[in-house]
């Protein structure tokens, strides 16, 4: 009778051949994963936006969700999120950013299901008007909470023009595990700002 049992040399073999197919097909998960998070980028490539290095996890805070129910930071979990926060006694100045946003949304196209948008009241006294703005730039969330509710939410993006209290007008990038990665000024280029959205969701492998 012929032994069909095989040798510890083919044993080995097929170990290395399999071990040697999982390396070609998950090194550029690896590879991405580790370029995103070391901030490395090739020559010649360019951000819009200011890197925060190395991203910052966000505090879990508990918010009020305009007109009902309420926001965990935990949500930052699910998608990129564009964050800005609405100053005191702006206009025309954070219409025109908000409509920026939403453009940038739309642009992404079928890519629009992994991002959100999200506006942080720090006035009270404009979730009448920014419920609007929800209502005409479909999709946006409205948030806001008391002074100690915002706190550690404002310290956790600040940079080094203040806290989004202080540099009013700013937008700030979360990605999907919760980290605070870019921010850009109050005035951004709006291509700029698509391209490192669209990049980011091409490269960084996370959903």
């Amino acid at each position: 009778m012929t032994d069909t049992q095989p040798t510890a040399t083919a044993v080995r073999a097929a170990r290395i051949k399999l071990v040697l197919l999982l390396v070609v097909f998950l090194s550029p998960v690896i590879l991405a994963v580790a370029v995103y998070f070391s901030g490395w980028r090739p020559f010649g490539t360019m951000v819009s936006g200011e890197l925060v290095t190395p991203p910052r996890a966000l505090p879990e805070v508990t918010l009020a969700r305009s007109p009902e129910g309420s926001f965990t930071t935990r949500e930052f979990h699910r998608k990129w999120t564009l964050v800005y926060f609405e100053p005191t006694d702006c206009a025309a100045a954070c219409y025109q950013r908000l409509h920026m946003l939403n453009q940038v949304h739309l642009s992404l196209g079928k890519d629009a299901e992994r991002a959100q948008r999200l506006v942080v009241a720090l006035d009270r006294k404009s979730l009448a008007r920014l419920r609007r703005l929800a209502v005409e730039f479909s999709g946006m969330q409205v948030v806001t909470g008391e002074p100690a509710a915002l706190q550690p939410l404002l310290a956790a993006f600040t940079v080094a023009t203040g806290n989004p209290a202080e540099a009013g007008g700013r937008i700030y990038l979360v990605d999907p595990l919760g980290n605070f990665m870019m921010s850009y000024p109050p005035d951004p280029d709006f291509r700029g700002l698509r391209r490192d959205l669209g990049r980011l969701m091409s490269v960084s492998m996370l959903r």
